[in-house]
């Protein structure tokens, strides 16, 4: 009887041990908050407006680069905000991922619209992803604002043809609408990336104040073109 007695009073005096103890910080299960969707649309002075491109990368795979990409164009725009990327995804993975990534390197920074469109390739090995941003400066950088030049497409029905002299009728096309000199940025899209550090050089050379871009729009053209827009 006393054997028993002894046995229910350890019983409740662990008990009240246990109601007494605080629990351990640890112990508290946390609720990580899920990161902001980006916005749908931007809003932006087009008097502001600087354009960057984010350097190619062959390390890594898709989220990686696309992380490399967004620290070093917020680090190229020095505290300016960003208010819209677009992401030219080339490799195989998740292109839903890409909007996401930014939210997670932004953080608790203004978030930007995004972007994403699936292309056929970049011009360098193993590049996946290459991103276009859109800034807003301190101060008036365009006075006379800003014009955006859609692209006009050269082709040729036969799918070999070679796309160099399709890009240079395509840029001739573009300069007829925009001086060299007043374009910020250029995007060109082939449909062949052969010699690609050649037609990246073609579009330098004609618009050599311009942040540039080079996408092949599919990996399997059914003809050969190239188009070249500005802004």
């Amino acid at each position: 009887m006393r054997y028993t007695r002894a046995i229910a009073g350890f019983v409740l005096l662990a008990a009240s041990l246990t109601a007494g103890k605080k629990k351990n910080p640890d112990e508290i299960t946390q609720t990580l908050e899920l990161p902001k969707d980006p916005p749908a649309v931007a809003v932006g002075e087009t008097r502001r407006l600087v354009f960057h491109v984010s350097q190619l990368s062959g390390k890594g795979l898709l989220t990686q680069q696309t992380r490399d990409a967004l620290r070093a164009l917020i680090r190229e725009n020095g505290g300016m905000p960003v208010v819209h990327l677009r992401a030219f995804v080339a490799g195989s993975g998740d292109i839903r991922r890409v909007p996401q990534i930014v939210s997670e390197v932004f953080g608790k920074q203004q978030l930007p619209s995004v972007s994403v469109v699936l292309a056929g390739g970049l011009p360098l090995d193993n590049a996946q992803v290459v991103l276009e941003s859109i800034s807003l400066a301190r101060r008036d950088v365009n006075p006379a604002g800003l014009s955006f030049v859609s692209a006009e497409e050269a082709a040729d029905p036969d799918p070999s043809a070679p796309v160099r002299p399709l890009l240079d009728r395509a840029l001739t096309q573009l300069a007829a609408h925009v001086p060299a000199s007043d374009a910020l940025a250029v995007t060109c899209f082939v449909t062949s990336m052969n010699n690609a550090a050649a037609l990246g050089s073609a579009i330098s050379s004609r618009f050599p104040g311009a942040a540039i871009d080079l996408v092949q729009t599919q990996r399997a053209p059914y003809t050969s073109s190239a188009a070249c827009e500005a802004r």
